[in-house]
């Protein structure tokens, strides 16, 4: 399933639009459930480029990995009702599921790491974003680096010439200064240079596109789920007036809070936190389970 334990999708019968149910909750949404982790990973890429560091990804991970584990703290049981089956208790959220909440964690956290995983594939390393960053020397001139060698540097001098830096240190050479057999630069903004920028941009797109290709039903969604908010905003004003009209408005899809009518989703046997019950021991309130 593309959905994480307890929820499902299905299609409003009067929009044909997909609206998204929890089960455990009795709730349902027009947002794929999916999209806010996504969110949450594309934030930690963006502090990568802000912040490049070779173990970034890795921390960004076991961070993931205590949330998880830290949500998973408010879960008790399993328990069993009055038929033997067994069933979950959310105290903090005062909710109860079917469902093991390891199961769920464990679902959510292999797919972060699965997409922390291409972002790091696809992302420069964090020498090449520092890199990307102009250096300056002790008198404030940008010096820019090239791939020819370690410590292989050259700058533009005004009209004085180049003053090139190796390992040994600093010397003064012609207006250009040759790197190898027949790459020579002027400036820091030679045509070599921009082409070897070209061709890395290139490359990195054409991972992207490889990578992205595992976002695409989940930046699909979140897309839906902007114009579906338009559409419901439509679709509710319409049912006002018609309500005043006296004609009344025709069961569709879901309020943000409550569950799909007419969809052939089943919310039945779903079970309930209830607090006098578990203070005394029992089960909470459960009905047949659909």
């Amino acid at each position: 399933s593309p959905f994480p334990p307890g929820w499902t999708s299905h299609a409003d019968e009067a929009s044909n639009f997909i609206y998204y149910v929890d089960h455990d909750r009795q709730t349902s949404s027009w947002e794929n459930p999916l999209v806010p982790h996504l969110r949450r990973i594309v934030e930690i890429g963006r502090g990568y480029l802000k912040h490049p560091a070779h173990d970034y990804f890795e921390e960004q991970k076991d961070i993931l990995w205590h949330q998880h584990k830290h949500a998973l703290d408010a879960w008790h049981g399993p328990f069993t009702d009055t038929e033997g089956r067994q069933y979950f208790v959310n105290t903090s959220e005062n909710v109860s599921s079917w469902q093991d909440p390891r199961v769920d964690a464990q679902y959510i956290f292999e797919l972060e790491a699965g997409l922390l995983a291409s972002l790091e594939e696809v992302l420069p390393s964090p020498g090449d974003l520092l890199e990307e960053n102009p250096w300056q020397d002790e008198f404030g001139a940008e010096v820019l680096t090239f791939d020819g060698g370690p410590g292989s540097t050259v700058r533009s001098n005004g009209g004085f010439g180049a003053t090139a830096r190796s390992n040994g240190g600093w010397f003064r050479a012609n207006s250009q200064t040759s790197f190898g057999s027949s790459a020579s630069f002027s400036h820091p903004g030679s045509n070599l240079a921009q082409q070897i920028a070209k061709k890395e941009r290139t490359i990195v797109m054409r991972e992207m596109k490889s990578a992205a290709k595992r976002l695409e039903t989940i930046q699909l969604d979140e897309e839906e789920t902007q114009r579906l908010a338009f559409a419901k905003k439509v679709e509710e004003r319409r049912r006002r007036r018609a309500a005043l009209r006296g004609a009344g408005g025709s069961g569709g899809a879901p309020d943000g809070a409550s569950a799909a009518k007419g969809s052939g989703a089943t919310l039945e046997g779903m079970p309930e936190f209830d607090a006098g019950s578990r203070a005394a021991g029992g089960a909470p309130a459960l009905g047949s389970s659909g």
